[in-house]
């Protein structure tokens, strides 16, 4: 029989919770956070509260972007960007408008498993800051799971 394990809420704002912790301590500006499940379906999303003159409206939806694209493409979004160069194509041609190639979106999958569970997001920081966030939330998924 198939079985198929996959990440839930429990899981996922334990994630959330070590970024909101991180963020309180690390004086960076506000961030979205966006974790999908395996087919790039939202399982859950945090948004920081804006400061004056914030652009997280357009990061809330870049970082959900970012998670489905690792997810649904499963692997991190610096490795979507490097394989679409490497085919010479462009994210116009994949014909939707949920892909993103953009730093920040890394998928979940655990160590010595092929299996990739979902994807995280991270926007509204600068493309390196969002990896190392996204990083830090796949770290307490991965030992979640």
């Amino acid at each position: 029989m198939y079985e198929k394990k996959e990440l839930g809420l429990a899981e996922s704002l334990k994630a959330v919770n070590a970024l909101i912790q991180r963020a309180k301590t690390d004086g960076g500006v506000p961030f979205c956070a966006a974790i999908v499940n395996s087919e790039g379906q939202l399982i859950c999303f945090a948004r920081m509260d804006p400061q004056a003159k914030s652009l997280l409206g357009i990061a809330s939806n870049m970082a959900t972007k970012k998670a489905y694209t690792a997810a649904i493409w499963k692997r991190n979004t610096t490795m979507v960007a490097a394989r679409m160069k490497e085919l010479e194509c462009m994210i116009s041609d994949t014909f939707t408008h949920d892909f993103t190639t953009m730093q920040g979106g890394v998928a979940i999958v655990k160590p010595g498993e092929d299996a990739v569970y979902g994807g995280i997001g991270i926007s509204g920081r600068a493309p390196e800051q969002d990896d190392v966030l996204a990083n830090i939330a796949l770290q307490v998924i991965q030992e979640a799971l």
